[in-house]
């Protein structure tokens, strides 16, 4: 494995994805988010068995779970796009139909999870990029408790 090649890709990826919540053009669809961010957490999982590392195998358990169809509409209701059945039927009832194919999963969940996302790539980044600000993160959260 080319660490160097490894790490600077890594931490690129888990800079675009945390940067998706302000930035839906940066990556071109649900799916492309999904495959990257993917790609992100088997590199992470490569990185902790390579280091080691109890901290980065609970970071990558702090991820919450996306999936295309909260994506879709995050992406959507960003570009401020406007669907037939919204044409239609208003607002409203797309609101709630949008609630009942995302399973229950509103717009703002979706911004929340989103934001964890970034929040943990933020952390991950730090940490590939050197490994000692692991212990500065395990000593704030302890000192936090």
């Amino acid at each position: 494995m080319n660490k160097a090649i490894d790490t600077t890709i890594l931490i690129k990826s888990l800079q675009v994805i945390s940067n998706f919540g302000t930035n839906i053009h940066s990556i071109n669809s649900s799916k492309e988010f999904l495959e990257i961010h993917n790609r992100n957490i088997a590199m992470l999982t490569e990185l902790a068995l390579e280091r080691n590392s109890e901290f980065i195998k609970n970071q990558i358990t702090q991820y919450p779970v996306l999936n295309l169809n909260e994506l879709d509409l995050y992406i959507s209701t960003e570009k401020k796009e406007k669907n037939l059945l919204s044409l239609a039927v208003g607002d409203v009832v797309t609101s709630l139909f949008n609630f009942i194919k995302n399973k229950g999963v509103s717009l703002s969940e979706t911004k929340n999870k989103l934001k964890t996302v970034a929040t943990i790539n933020e952390k991950m980044i730090k940490v590939v990029e050197d490994p000692i600000f692991e212990e500065v993160y395990i000593q704030t959260e302890q000192f936090g408790k």
